[in-house]
């Protein structure tokens, strides 16, 4: 089953130069996933479950301005993993061509007792999953670097926490934003790894470090590694 809408960004989607912007890309794609959701019946709200992202991986083939109307597909893959699925994602211009490409690692948790929880054939079927794909292979494992270059301390403000009482998956990318170096660009795909929630009163360190390719950011609360946020750049 593949859910399509057009979408419509807001001016103060995009970054300098009116392209658009990595956050409020992925606020498209929580948002297209939702309604998903809502459709078959696991609306987020059923019960204490909630699906949460494990990884993003986003690839721009070209980034749009935010004056352009964007045609979003998503669809849950078929897998036969026990405690995590994918859900993939298309974005189309108003051409017709594929400008964006995403996939999204979702695990699913009982937030009451903060465990995973299985998901059953009748969850995953509810989906009609499809067996396509828009990446044709695994992206390699996401690992932090042995040494940063620099780091900053970000204090957080209640607009940062959803409604489970942790930093929102989409406010990652717009925080490490604010350690990369002036001079990066936008980059061409990013790639997000979440390892652990971050809570109220925690302080974030935002650890960089430069690569052969991009740039990579740890956030850190207490010494823990909390997310990686990898963005790459192609060759000019």
């Amino acid at each position: 089953m593949i859910v399509t809408r057009l979408y419509y960004p807001f001016p103060d989607d995009a970054y300098v130069g009116g392209r658009l912007s990595d956050e409020a890309l992925l606020r498209i794609f929580e948002d297209i996933g939702s309604r998903h959701s809502a459709a078959v019946g696991d609306a987020f709200n059923v019960g204490s479950r909630a699906w949460i992202l494990a990884e993003w991986r986003v690839e721009f083939l070209r980034r749009p301005l935010v004056t352009e109307p964007l045609n979003v597909s998503t669809w849950v893959r078929a897998s036969e993993a026990a405690f995590w699925t994918y859900r993939d994602f298309s974005v189309r211009d108003k051409a017709d061509r594929v400008v964006i490409k995403a996939t999204a690692k979702m695990t699913l948790v009982d937030m009451e007792k903060e465990q995973l929880m299985r998901i059953t054939e009748d969850l995953i079927g509810a989906y009609r999953p499809e067996e396509q794909q828009v990446f044709s292979s695994d992206a390699p494992r996401l690992l932090p670097p042995k040494n940063y270059s620099n780091e900053i301390s970000l204090p957080l403000r209640r607009s940062d926490f959803d409604q489970n009482g942790h930093v929102h998956n989409t406010r990652y990318v717009s925080f490490a934003q604010e350690v990369l170096p002036a001079t990066a660009r936008l980059a061409d795909s990013f790639r997000i790894v979440y390892r652990a929630p971050v809570k109220p009163n925690a302080v974030p360190v935002l650890k960089y470090a430069p690569t052969e390719t991009g740039h990579i950011v740890g956030v850190y609360v207490e010494g823990r590694l909390c997310t990686l946020i990898e963005f790459l750049a192609k060759e000019q």
